[in-house]
Formats: C-alpha cells, sequence, structure tokens
C-alpha cells in the first residue's frame, strides 16, 4: 500500500476516533485522569498529522522538493497549504480533479467524525 493511501486512510480514521472522543471533552472541566487528557491529546495530534504526512508523501512521489517554510505553512495551515500544493503540483488540464477529490475528502471526514460521535454516544 503507498505511503499516500496509508495517510489517507489515517486522516479517515483520526476523524472518527476525534468524534468518539468528542463526549468525553466535558471532562476536562472537572478533574480529568491523565489518560483522559493524553488520549484526546493524542488524538488532536492524529488530526492533524495526516493531511501533513499526505502532502508530504504526495510531494515525495512527485520529486517535489519541500522547504523549512513550506512545511511550517503545511503545518500551521493545512487547509489553505494543502489545496495550493494540488494546484501547483498539477499539470494544467489535471488541476480540477485533485481539488474536487480534496472536497470530497473534507466531506467525508465530517461523514467519519459524525460516524465515530455516534459510535461514541452508543458506548
Amino acid at each position: 500500500m503507498r505511503p499516500r493511501t496509508v495517510a489517507l486512510i489515517g486522516i479517515f480514521a483520526s476523524h472518527a476516533l476525534l468524534g468518539m472522543v468528542a463526549p468525553w471533552t466535558p471532562l476536562l472541566d472537572r478533574e480529568a485522569s491523565a489518560a483522559t487528557v493524553v488520549g484526546l491529546g493524542l488524538v488532536g495530534f492524529l488530526v492533524g498529522y495526516f493531511p501533513f504526512a499526505w502532502v508530504i508523501h504526495d510531494r515525495r512521489e512527485r520529486g517535489i522538493p519541500r522547504s523549512a517554510g513550506f512545511n511550517i505553512a503545511l503545518a500551521s495551515a493545512t487547509a489553505v497549504v494543502a489545496p495550493i500544493h494540488l494546484w501547483r503540483s498539477r499539470p494544467r488540464g489535471q488541476r480540477l480533479w485533485p481539488l474536487l477529490g480534496m472536497v470530497g475528502v473534507a466531506a467525508g471526514t465530517q461523514l467519519a467524525m459524525l460516524v465515530g460521535l455516534v459510535a461514541g454516544l452508543m458506548l
């Protein structure tokens, strides 16, 4: 399996997990156990990591070098930098489908989060 595919699966899985742990966030107002705080922090990290990993693997597969500035911009504003990367890394005539795919992935992550939320509430 290609690293980009693993990162894409991770994007959906981490958002489903985020939906599952969303009902636990009120526990942070009271005295929460260390495991709860660490678990919520880990889920937050994974939600940010997998889109970053996908773009990095996409750049590596296409042979596009990346700079420290690009990494910083991607880590701090993935929702803005990823579409710019998709637009600039594809040749003319092949730019629309990746951008539409990104919109589909964004909608899919919301659905995964909703499914995770329902599953979390049922547990």
